[in-house]
């Protein structure tokens, strides 16, 4: 490949991202991904709250929680895509680990040696909670995804 190729391929990739509004920088991600996380922690830890205030478990919440953080990806964004919406179904994912964790400190504290463990433990009960959080964890994760492809 001589000079006047990789020139001329690199304006051709430079007009792709100028003209396509699917594209995202990495300035883009960090607030996509920031905004999502920031929405993430913070209906996790009001589920938390309200499933320990209510002592009720809202698993239908599960997929409101989807739809809000879809929501949120894709008006950062301003872009529907595949990548958006794989991004959406992991931060709902983020958002039910944080509820679990918020749970298990708002009823016995927090300790930062511990703070792997509760990860784990959050994410093991997710399967071993019941079928039915399951089913609407996954539903949750299906409706992020299709709202923000």
């Amino acid at each position: 490949m001589n000079w006047q190729e990789y020139k001329e391929r690199k304006e051709a990739q430079d007009f792709f991202r100028q003209n396509n509004d699917m594209f995202l920088s990495p300035q883009e991600w960090v607030k996509v991904i920031g905004a999502g996380l920031l929405g993430a922690l913070l209906l996790g830890v009001v589920l938390a709250a309200l499933t320990i205030g209510t002592r009720w478990s809202f698993s239908i919440l599960y997929i409101v929680i989807g739809l809000a953080i879809a929501n949120i990806v894709t008006s950062v964004s301003g872009v529907h895509s595949k990548q958006m919406g794989i991004a959406s179904g992991i931060l709902t994912l983020i958002s039910f680990i944080v509820c679990h964790i918020s749970m298990t400190v708002l009823v016995f504290g927090f300790s930062p040696s511990l703070l792997i463990p509760m990860i784990i433990s959050a994410f093991q009960s997710l399967f071993t909670s019941g079928i039915l959080e399951l089913i609407f964890v996954v539903m949750g994760i299906f409706s992020a995804y299709q709202q923000a492809s």
